[in-house]
């Protein structure tokens, strides 16, 4: 191989035979070939990937707000408001992994499939914002445990429960 300078870029020529395939030079002393084309198709696959795995994490944290809310139950001074908030917050993310899942199977290189896949982009955009707007309405109701207590209060409770032993 050779190293060449072509247009202040350098880049490795690998010599196969009689054709040389010009290789763009990483750093590290490995090449690939310069022609090489993002592919669009696979970018989107792996780009809906991750929002699905973050639309996991979400539902997982609106679980565990559902449950402590649920095991609490009307003591918490917002019970109906963070009860609907959260649901409805649950319901959007399995709407949104349908429309991820649905997205997924598009192949954005075909003409056909880019006008659906851009209607579920935009949809799945949508969900996340209205998700987005919920979520902030869920940290100013946020869901604090009221049940701890101080170290005063179980002190009175030890005096107390040695008070009826003696």
């Amino acid at each position: 191989m050779e190293l060449q300078n072509l247009q202040n870029r350098s880049i490795l020529v690998s010599q196969h035979g009689s054709a040389a395939i010009p290789l763009q030079y990483n750093g590290n002393g490995e090449g690939k070939p310069a022609n090489t084309v993002l592919d669009a198709n696979v970018y989107a696959t792996k780009k809906t990937i991750a929002q699905g795995l973050l639309d996991v994490a979400l539902l997982t944290a609106n679980a565990s707000q559902l449950k402590y809310l649920l095991q609490v139950g009307k003591e918490h001074e917002f019970y109906y408001v963070m009860l609907t908030l959260i649901s409805l917050s649950i319901i959007l993310q399995m709407c949104l992994g349908t429309v991820l899942l649905i997205k997924a199977r598009c192949d954005i290189n075909d003409q056909c499939q880019q006008q659906r896949a851009d209607r579920l982009n935009n949809a799945s955009l949508w969900i996340v914002f209205v998700s987005t707007v919920i979520h902030a309405f869920l940290s100013v109701f946020h869901i604090e445990p009221n049940h701890q207590r101080s170290f005063e209060f179980y002190a009175n409770m030890s005096r107390q429960y040695q008070a009826r032993m003696s």
